[in-house]
């Protein structure tokens, strides 16, 4: 998107920022000092057994959908790489990331992910230097960047259709808190620490690291604009996403190129085994074993193994589709997707942990409200796709307290559940 547009769009990561706060000192304690294997356990805990279920239901299909788009963007890089069909690709990264998710489990993920991180943020980096290197250096690629108004990052205005600047704060503000508190590829990740002091840890590192990253990313799209500015003959690309691997492939040298293919891989696998894995654990701990308490870890551990099995041919179907379909980018497409259920989602957590009041069914009815809501926006109006978050979170917390301010409910024991009553 920075080489296509500008970087108004890198707003959104600077909003994580302001977010990890909260979700740092409102919502990590609930998750690590109840001892939960979900987050949606804790709905039930704060609500119903009910509620748990719809919202894990929620996050499932959110993740099959954003598993089958992780599948095929690094599938565009390696078809460039070898000339091999797309669909081939595809097929051969389902295969590669869902057995050694299978195989580890959570582990596994965070330890490739500890891996991949610095082969993505090095191949990076070397295509940077890369780009800029071809160009004729920092001061020529920043010159052609700027006339062309690449490092644009504001615009001003109140349209609600439009990146404007309030529109890129309210609504990454309430997507992003929603991958933080109500995403169990997120929230496992808190699980699998020691305690609370080292999740916390590892969220204030993600808010050090976050901005230098967006930085990074976006200057490779502009350096990508200014190369290909610069040597217009050399471009032969249909679709804007495919822009970084047509580089990796036609410019670099075979050494920098291979790390950079593994650097966008890396990038994939790490969101596409964090889906999978999720999966697994909100089927087994908020469905199978909520149905079947008595049954052995042994056959729970061989069920998540099938369920992240079938998870990846899912995604691997869903990334075929998505080859044949003509998306001008998978960015919004995905950013689309990430409001539509994640508004919703979130909004029963806010409810469970800033109200004392609200039960079941007003959040049961809220979370019915704020995807109509959503629904309605997506279908017939023209308000812009970061927004869809943002309503959806809205009216499902304004109709949820709505709801439970007027019909009676059975009282639950809150202690340690909400903010105003949590265990020191």
């Amino acid at each position: 998107m920075a080489y296509a547009t500008d970087w108004v769009r890198m707003l959104n990561s600077f909003m994580t920022v302001a977010v990890l706060p909260v979700a740092i000192f409102v919502f990590l304690p609930f998750f690590c000092r109840l001892h939960v294997s979900t987050a949606y356990e804790y709905l039930e805990l704060r609500f119903s057994p009910l509620v748990r279920m719809v919202s894990s239901a929620i996050s499932i299909v959110y993740q099959l959908m954003r598993v089958g788009v992780v599948v095929y963007l690094p599938s565009l890089a390696l078809s460039a790489v070898t000339g091999a069909d797309i669909v081939t690709c595809v097929v051969a990264m389902t295969i590669v990331s869902t057995v050694y998710t299978v195989m580890g489990g959570i582990e596994a993920v965070i330890w490739t992910d500890a891996v991949q991180v610095f082969v993505l943020l090095g191949g990076a980096l070397l295509s940077l230097a890369a780009m800029i290197y071809l160009v004729g250096g920092i001061g020529q690629t920043v010159a052609i960047g700027a006339a062309a108004g690449k490092f644009h990052t504001v615009n001003s205005g109140w349209h609600p259709t439009e990146l404007v600047l309030w529109v890129m704060i309210a609504g990454p503000f309430f997507t992003i808190l929603q991958a933080y508190t109500a995403d169990q590829t997120t929230v496992q990740r808190y699980l699998a620490t020691a305690d609370e002091k080292q999740a916390a840890r590892g969220m204030w590192l993600n808010v050090a690291i976050v901005i230098p990253v967006a930085l990074l990313f976006y200057g490779i799209g502009s350096a990508l604009f200014a190369y290909y500015k610069t040597f217009p003959e050399r471009i032969g690309i249909g679709k804007n996403d495919e822009v970084f691997p047509w580089f990796i492939v036609d410019h670099l040298p075979s050494g920098i190129s291979g790390l950079v293919i593994a650097a966008v891989f890396a990038a994939s696998m790490s969101s596409l085994d964090s889906s999978m894995n999720s999966v697994a654990t909100a089927v087994v701990c908020d469905f199978y074993r909520r149905w079947w308490p008595a049954v052995d870890d042994a056959r729970c551990l061989r069920l998540a193994r099938w369920i992240t099995i079938a998870t990846g041919l899912f995604g691997g179907i869903v990334a075929i589709l998505l080859a044949k379909t003509n998306i001008s980018s998978i960015w919004d497409t995905l950013r689309t997707i990430f409001g539509f259920f994640g508004g919703p989602l979130l909004e029963v957590f806010l409810l469970a942990a800033l109200t004392r009041r609200t039960h079941s069914i007003g959040a049961l009815l809220g979370l019915v409200a704020g995807t109509l809501t959503t629904v309605l926006a997506v279908r017939y109006t023209a308000l812009n796709f970061m927004l869809y978050g943002m309503i959806g979170t809205l009216a499902c917390f304004f109709v949820g307290m709505f709801v439970s301010l007027v019909v009676p409910a059975r009282r639950r024991d809150l202690n340690g559940l909400t903010v105003w009553t949590m265990r020191p």
